[in-house]
């Protein structure tokens, strides 16, 4: 990893409390979740979109997005969504930065969760 967080992809890990302060910034910014429903249903950021890496159609589903977009990707602690990068840079999605902490990391932050 380069001194300033971006991997080989050019894609930025940062802590959830530095995504925070992304989500406002960025109000085109798609927040994608590869937690699994139910996961993302017992709480997640507001306005994610829910896309489950243990899905045997995750790759497929990845690859309808538009490469064009700004995504920031996580998941429970960074395992998953750290594993799911080289199915978005096999898409072609080249704006995106990995929340490293995951949804740990936001909970710990006191940051909040949608929950039902």
């Amino acid at each position: 990893m380069a001194a300033d967080g971006r991997d080989q992809h050019g894609y930025l890990h940062i802590p959830a409390v530095e995504a925070a302060k992304l989500i406002e910034t960025t109000p085109d910014l798609v927040i994608l979740d590869v937690r699994t429903p139910g996961e993302f249903a017992d709480g997640h950021l507001k306005g994610a979109v829910n896309i489950d890496f243990n899905d045997p159609d995750f790759a497929e589903k990845i690859a309808t997005l538009d490469p064009a977009g700004n995504y920031l990707l996580h998941c429970r602690s960074g395992n998953r969504s750290g594993k799911a990068i080289p199915d978005l840079v096999a898409a072609g999605l080249t704006n995106v930065t990995h929340m490293q902490d995951g949804t740990l990391g936001w909970s710990a932050a006191k940051l909040p969760l949608v929950t039902p």
